[in-house]
């Protein structure tokens, strides 16, 4: 099992988990997704113990992470036109991919109107486009899910992609203005949201869980992402510093400062663990990054399985979530997301400069 000393060790190629840490994080959202689905909100784990649930956490992960390896990707390659190309196909396959199979294959078993009704309904022809501007408010065919707790709504995961997006095109304009490129810039972004989520969580502006607040949080936890690249030469990924951030999330718990902990906690952790070798989950993960496919039918997967099995209790739930969506997962990776990245290459433009933008950002 390999452990490397600082961030930079990690960051060297196959040297990290933290492509299973971002599956892990996947897996996270079902198991909140399994009492929200249910009628169960209240009851999600670590909801009353941290500022966040354990989706809520895991999503801020996934910022974290998009973060430290966006910044990573445009230092090294600083043309715009490969970022974009690679931002796009990444997410927008994956989608479109999903809502073929939900439309065509998937919703003529669930639907509760007639199969005549039902293919000539517009809808059920317009929803894989919808779903790649609109998302997790992409109008789907008709009689899908009716009748369940969270009836009709066929993948609220989705929007997340949203602030995905800004969080990309937030990294453009700060590369474009310098900003990104500089330890001292990321730094400052980094100190202004987090000043801004301070101010929402005392309740001066905005509100707990708003979209305000979750734009700022979500723009710190990227920001984070971005620094921890900035600072990867000198951040430790050894145990003990973690005392530390748990003593700071510790002593800010309660106040407007507790959720700033609790994210910066989960950052820590995640460059901890994410050092360390897991043989054959990180080799596996590292050459087939099913995290995203994961998390698109996710959602869906659970609403198909309190469709049939309503009785099921959260746990079990969660439990049979996380044993059948990865298969899922596994299949959009294999059929459409690694196709799609095959094309990066194809559509990839030469860049002269970028060895020496990676060896002279700083």
């Amino acid at each position: 099992m390999f452990h490397n000393k600082t961030l930079a060790d990690s960051l060297s190629e196959k040297r990290n988990s933290f492509n299973l840490i971002r599956l892990a994080a996947a897996l996270s959202v079902l198991i909140s997704h399994a009492y929200v689905l249910v009628g169960q909100s209240e009851m999600q784990p670590l909801r009353d113990w941290t500022s966040y649930t354990i989706g809520q956490h895991a999503v801020n992960i996934f910022f974290v992470l998009s973060g430290l390896m966006l910044t990573q990707s445009l230092i090294r390659d600083p043309n715009l036109w490969n970022f974009v190309t690679a931002r796009i196909l990444r997410i927008f396959p994956a989608l479109f991919g999903f809502g073929l199979f939900f439309s065509f294959l998937l919703g003529p078993l669930l639907t509760t109107v007639e199969l005549g009704a039902y293919f000539s309904d517009a809808h059920t022809y317009s929803y894989p486009i919808d779903l790649l501007f609109r998302f997790h408010e992409a109008q789907p065919p008709h009689g899908i899910f009716t009748g369940l707790p969270v009836p009709g709504v066929v993948n609220d995961s989705l929007w997340t992609i949203r602030y995905e997006l800004l969080a990309y095109a937030a990294l453009v304009i700060m590369f474009v203005l310098g900003v990104a490129k500089t330890r001292l810039g990321s730094l400052l972004c980094l100190a202004g949201m987090m000043a801004a989520l301070a101010v929402i969580n005392a309740g001066w502006t905005g509100g707990l869980h708003t979209p305000l607040e979750q734009l700022c949080r979500y723009a710190v936890c990227f920001l984070i992402g971005v620094n921890l690249f900035h600072g990867k030469d000198q951040i430790t990924t050894r145990w003990w510093p973690l005392l530390a951030t748990f003593a700071f999330a510790y002593l800010v718990s309660g106040t407007a400062f507790a959720p700033l902990g609790a994210i910066l906690l989960a950052a820590h952790l995640t460059i901890s663990i994410g050092s360390r070798s897991f043989g054959a989950l990180t080799r596996w993960t590292s050459k087939d990054d099913i995290s995203y496919g994961t998390y698109i039918y996710g959602w869906p997967t659970q609403q198909v399985l309190l469709t049939f099995f309503p009785t099921l209790t959260p746990i079990v739930f969660a439990i049979a979530s996380m044993a059948i969506t990865p298969i899922f997962g596994a299949l959009s990776w294999i059929l459409v997301e690694k196709p799609a990245l095959g094309l990066k290459k194809r559509l990839r433009r030469p860049t002269a400069v970028a060895r020496i933008g990676a060896e002279a950002y700083h």
